[in-house]
């Protein structure tokens, strides 16, 4: 503000408009990142994901499979649960045939409730015998379990290219073969 008696600024007004002007000056020198900062930020980004992105999906499918291995185990000892059940059974379970074991008819007739559901994207190859043929002299009594995921690990000796665990067991040796 002029002063009317003097004709100039007041000391003052003086030093608040030098320190406006420093203020104002000093938030037109702050104007953000240059263009190549932000290239090599985003070059250090993407080295960054380029690593980890394979070794986030290896542990996922390593994950699935380990999904597989507990069905192939579950199923074995529901499968042996079904056989103290059952006098007779023939239980066949394809990979394509859902993800539901049991709640159907066996080949001989029976119906055998749902006794397994198998984890997420879970396949399995299920064969639960236990019958007489010819009728008076032979009697089959086996378990054979093959469970793979479709995202698993690939293994081109799998169901599927995937890596499969099996499990077989002949209760006339009382042989069990694992195959993990």
């Amino acid at each position: 503000m002029i002063d009317s008696k003097r004709g100039e600024s007041h000391p003052r007004e003086v030093k608040m408009i030098r320190k406006n002007r420093e203020i104002v000056g000093r938030l037109y020198e702050c104007r953000g990142f240059t263009l190549i900062e932000l290239v090599v930020v985003m070059g250090v980004i993407g080295i960054l994901i380029a690593i980890a992105a394979p070794t986030y999906l290896d542990y996922k499918a390593k994950a699935h499979d380990l999904s597989s291995l507990t069905d192939a185990q579950n199923l074995l000892k529901l499968a042996n649960q079904v056989l103290i059940d059952y006098d007779q059974i023939y239980l066949l379970h394809n990979t394509g045939d859902g993800s539901v074991i049991g709640n159907e008819n066996d080949l001989l007739g029976n119906f055998i409730p749902q006794i397994y559901n198998l984890s997420l994207l879970g396949k399995a190859y299920v064969l639960i015998l236990n019958y007489e043929w010819p009728p008076p002299t032979g009697r089959y009594t086996r378990i054979y379990v093959r469970a793979y995921n479709e995202k698993g690990t690939d293994d081109p000796f799998g169901l599927n290219g995937k890596k499969t665990f099996q499990v077989y067991m002949d209760f006339l040796t009382g042989q069990v073969t694992k195959n993990y």
